[in-house]
């Protein structure tokens, strides 16, 4: 599996540890033997359990196998070398997909400082690490932790299997409604080194190894399974949500506006032309108490107003018979005609104190239908 044979290099001493650095072509020349070919052997040059790797058995792999450069063990704050990883960066390139266009497009300018992640975009960055991963090296990686609290996300698969080269396609998720930018300078994933149980005679090396140039992988990855259908752009689905919804939005907005409209034209209700102001049943019924209480207040009125002359009316026919009483007590009654008179007179009595009972019944059940259409009124508004 493993083509060639290599001395192995002396174990690193304290100070070579806190000071190693190693160039990508350095590394380059130090990996060759340990590639993952169709046959040969290999023999693992450090005694390591299988396990994850620490800082200092990271930098003796690397010394040993070039598996990941430029590397430098440099102590401090900004330190790439953690305890048991290593910090990974933007590199040179980035790629995003626009709507209607299947090719990558840059995302990176040249002399460009910092990387823009556009709202709710997806974003397929280069790592500024080349990889050259013996047989017997996996590696995992995942944003930092301060890009996630951002709101970013980084798509990735669990594993980067042993014998993979190459640099790392990292798609940025920026699932946020602002741009989001990353300097070139600062820390964007973290990459753990996991030596695995044995060197493999089984297995073949990753099929997505020896990708130097990530937008011939974003390219074949738009590639749908059916070769002759055009090629897909990797889009985030957020934007055509956000579309959708303020279409649908839009579109409510606009029924709203048309109801409004037809709401306000000429309505006749109970023959009468009533003007609605708004679409709604509580306006409808302001309207209608309105209308009632107005009937009512003027009924009111006339009751009012006429309630004098009915008691004029009476008045005055009282006297009137009193007058005939009087006339016909001195002529002894023989009037027969005045009589007759007197009866009709009476009778017009009644009726008139009949019409005034019956006004006064009616002012009551105004003023009791005025109560309810204040309630009503109340209640409505």
């Amino acid at each position: 599996m493993i083509s060639g044979k290599r001395k192995i290099r002396k174990k690193l001493t304290d100070e070579q540890l806190a000071n190693f650095q190693m160039d990508s072509g350095t590394a380059e020349a130090l990996a060759q033997p340990f590639r993952m070919t169709d046959g040969g052997s290999i023999v693992d040059p450090l005694d390591v359990a299988p396990s994850l790797l620490s800082a200092d058995h990271i930098i003796e792999y690397v010394n040993q196998t070039g598996m990941v450069a430029p590397f430098d063990s440099m102590k401090g704050k900004k330190s790439r070398l953690k305890a048991a990883s290593y910090e990974g960066r933007i590199g040179k390139n980035a790629y995003i997909f626009e709507k209607g266009n299947s090719a990558p497009q840059p995302a990176l300018e040249d002399g460009a400082k910092k990387l823009k992640v556009r709202a709710n975009s997806i974003v397929f960055v280069e790592s500024d690490l080349d990889f050259r991963l013996p047989p017997f090296i996996a590696i995992r990686f995942n944003l930092q932790i301060n890009h996630v609290h951002r709101g970013l996300l980084l798509g990735t698969g669990p594993l980067v299997d042993p014998g993979f080269w190459g640099k790392l396609c990292i798609p940025l998720h920026n699932l946020t409604n602002e741009d989001y930018e990353i300097p070139l300078e600062e820390g964007l994933f973290w990459v753990e080194f996991t030596k695995t149980t044995s060197v493999p005679l089984a297995g073949r090396p990753p099929s997505n190894t020896g990708f130097w140039d990530i937008r011939k992988f974003i390219s074949k990855a738009s590639q749908p399974s059916d070769l002759t259908k055009p090629a897909i752009p990797i889009l985030s689905s957020i934007p055509d949500m956000v579309d959708e919804a303020n279409s649908k939005s839009e579109q409510a907005a606009k029924d709203a506006r048309t109801a409004s409209e037809n709401s306000e034209k000429m309505r006749t209700w109970s023959g009468v032309g009533l003007v609605v102001g708004g679409a709604t049943v509580v306006g409808l019924a302001v309207t209608v108490a309105g209308l009632a209480w107005s009937y009512q207040s003027s009924l009111g009125s006339v009751i009012d107003n006429f309630k004098p002359e009915v008691q004029q009316i009476d008045s005055k026919i009282e006297r009137h018979l009193e007058l005939l009483s009087t006339d016909g007590a001195t002529k002894n009654g023989s009037n027969e005609q005045s009589a007759k008179f007197i009866q009709s007179i009476e009778s017009l009595r009644r009726e008139n104190l009949q019409l005034r009972d019956e006004l006064e019944a009616q002012k009551v059940i105004t003023a009791e239908q005025g109560s309810s259409i204040n309630a009503l009124k109340s209640n409505v508004k």
